[in-house]
C-alpha cells in the first residue's frame, strides 16, 4: 500500500518542514532538506512522521530513486 501522491504533495518533515519524496523501495518517505534526510517508515499506507522514530540520512541513502 503506497501513499497517495495528493497526501504526498502536502507531507513535510516534522524537523526541517521541507517536502517528502517516497523512497525507491515506497516503504518510506525520505526528506528533501540538504541537511536532514531523514527516513520516515509507511506503515499500511500511513506514513509515521515522529521525528523520534526517524531513520538518519546515513541509513537512508541510496533509497531514492536515482
Amino acid at each position: 500500500m503506497t501513499v497517495e501522491s495528493r497526501l504526498l504533495s502536502v507531507l513535510a518533515c516534522p524537523v526541517c518542514v521541507q517536502p517528502l519524496q517516497l523512497g525507491a523501495d515506497e516503504a518510506r518517505l525520505i526528506c528533501q532538506g540538504p541537511d536532514c534526510g531523514r527516513g520516515y517508515r509507511i506503515v499500511d499506507g500511513i506514513p509515521v512522521l515522529i521525528a523520534d522514530e526517524a531513520l538518519a540520512s546515513d541509513s537512508v541513502s541510496g533509497s531514492l530513486d536515482a
